[in-house]
């Protein structure tokens, strides 16, 4: 390149000239100042007509499909709200025993958080919301050794990234449909199984309020070491490593199968108004981009009409 450049230093000013291994550049430049040929207006006009159909096509069939999605949707939510309505006349009989027992989550040293979620999105922010609560737990340094048990892909793969030293057990593939207590019971016996010590359990999950809203609740279980430690169990009958196993692991799967339900109706209900929304911007996107294609086609057509006209009156002349 320094020998071209001597020889031809006047073909260099106010160039961009590429000086790579081969000596070749001459085609280069050539090709960079190579004036390109223009394309007609009226090829213009029609490909940009094209473009537009595609895309108005395009988001007309989202439209269709967002539409579809909330009315499936919208009858799933009526399958999980009645079964949850038969399920919340005995959400509090999982606790009532730690409650009337005066158990109370107090020096807590080893917690297990647990996370119920769902494998699906396309719902709106439920999931994100779930994950910063129990971002906030796990990162508030109170010096607890937390556990982390993920019901649900979606929130596995939010805490897989931040947390991924503290998961225990993860589950997916669960709630389908409605939620039923095998599905629930098969996750509680699945953290038992793994042997981990807890003095505390949390269940964190969406609570469903009414269609258009939820908010983000914890329930609190005691572990099977503080129910048989405590004092206040000693005026029940007499009870021994397995019936106080047994019964954690019911409290656990009962509690776990509520809240499922809980989360179930959150997620289709957030669904529904997730793709009403999507359906609505869809309709927006239609309107503008009809609108567009007119206008476009009509600047066409106004073109090509000026143009035979002011051949035939070239011609004429």
């Amino acid at each position: 390149p320094f020998a071209l450049w001597r020889h031809f230093p006047h073909c260099c000013h106010n160039q961009r000239i590429w000086f790579g291994q081969t000596s070749t550049m001459f085609p280069t430049v050539l090709r960079s100042v190579r004036p390109s040929a223009s394309a007609p207006q009226g090829a213009r006009g029609m490909a940009t007509l094209k473009e537009i159909s595609n895309r108005l096509r395009s988001v007309t069939n989202i439209a269709k499909i967002t539409k579809s999605m909330k009315m499936v949707s919208a009858a799933k939510l009526t399958k999980a709200e009645r079964a949850l309505k038969a399920a919340r006349g005995v959400a509090s009989s999982a606790t009532v025993l730690a409650d009337k027992a005066g158990l109370v989550n107090e020096d807590v040293e080893n917690r297990l958080v647990i996370a119920v979620s769902s494998d699906k999105g396309l719902c709106g922010g439920i999931h994100g919301g779930i994950a910063r609560y129990i971002k906030g737990k796990l990162d508030s340094g109170d010096g607890v050794n937390n556990k982390l048990v993920v019901v649900g892909d979606r929130a596995r793969q939010i805490l897989g990234r931040t947390h991924a030293d503290q998961l225990l057990v993860e589950a997916k593939g669960l709630g389908r449909g409605v939620p039923v207590f095998s599905e629930a019971a098969l996750v509680a016996q699945e953290v038992l199984a793994t042997g981990a010590e807890y003095d505390s359990a949390s269940i964190v999950f969406n609570y469903f309020k009414n269609a258009g809203s939820y908010v983000v609740q914890e329930i609190e279980l005691p572990g099977p070491g503080r129910i048989a430690d405590n004092e206040a169990m000693s005026v029940y009958d007499e009870m021994d490593k397995d019936e106080i196993a047994s019964f954690s692991e019911f409290q656990l799967a009962s509690s776990l199968y509520y809240c499922m339900l809980e989360g179930q109706a959150a997620e289709q209900a957030s669904r529904v108004q997730a793709m009403e929304n999507a359906s609505s911007n869809a309709s927006d996107m239609i309107e503008k981009l009809q609108l567009k294609f007119n206008r476009t086609r009509q600047a066409v057509i106004t073109t090509e009409l000026i143009e035979i006209i002011s051949g035939a009156i070239a011609l004429d002349g």
